[in-house]
């Protein structure tokens, strides 16, 4: 059973919050009693951003549960009743279930290959950081391609789920794995706007990235075969 990561979401609700405030949002980050309207004073939100023409409730969660959703959609009516008012799901750990935005649709492998491309032209202009984000897109959408091609029932779509998926049936192995998780880190760090380890090689990372990427494309099209 996954639990959640509290600094991950701190990050997350920082960084949701100075999008607000860029867009000329007045917010406030874990608004106490006194700083929340009367319909929702015994709910704690993560964010209250108001504008002129707009106020917005936003829950930061890293993943988004059966029972969070019955809960939150549950908020999401009291605050939608209210004119003027809007709730908005952040849930970088279950991208699609949020309760609002469009629908998202998987990348077909010709796009996923066109990432890997765009990946290695960021390196080649010694843009290492910015190619690791797209080379880990492409990634994603590689394991969501392979999970698909060997049926497998996906219960959140966040990365460490669908790697321990994959690993669990065979399509990944345990090493990639292990590898992968290591990336994972580095990817966030870099996404969220920490420093890279120095330490840590971007060269080989990408190296690691594109490599597998590649690898659960062929594993897409050649599905691991079921047990007898």
């Amino acid at each position: 059973m996954s639990t959640p990561n509290p600094t991950f979401e701190r990050a997350t609700v920082e960084r949701v919050a100075q999008e607000y405030r860029n867009k000329g949002y007045q917010v406030v980050v874990q608004p106490d009693v006194t700083e929340r309207p009367d319909f929702v004073r015994e709910y704690q939100p993560d964010i209250i951003a108001r504008s002129s023409t707009e106020s917005v409730v936003i829950e930061v969660k890293n993943w988004v549960s059966a029972a969070d959703r019955d809960r939150l959609q549950a908020i999401a009516r009291k605050v939608e009743s209210r004119q003027g008012w809007r709730f908005v799901v952040v849930s970088p750990g279950d991208v699609g279930t949020g309760m609002h935005g469009p629908k998202l649709h998987d990348l077909q492998e010709p796009q996923i290959v066109a990432l890997l491309r765009q990946a290695g032209d960021l390196r080649v202009a010694g843009q290492s950081q910015a190619a690791l984000l797209v080379a880990w897109s492409a990634l994603e959408a590689a394991m969501r391609r392979a999970a698909e091609a060997n049926m497998l029932e996906l219960r959140r779509s966040d990365p460490w789920a669908l790697m321990r998926e994959l690993v669990s049936n065979g399509v990944m192995d345990r090493q990639r794995y292990r590898d992968i998780s290591d990336v994972l880190r580095v990817r966030s760090a870099i996404a969220h706007g920490f420093a890279t380890p120095e330490t840590v090689d971007l060269a080989s990372v990408l190296d690691l990235v594109q490599t597998a990427a590649r690898e659960l494309l062929a594993e897409s099209a050649q599905p691991v075969e079921p047990p007898a």
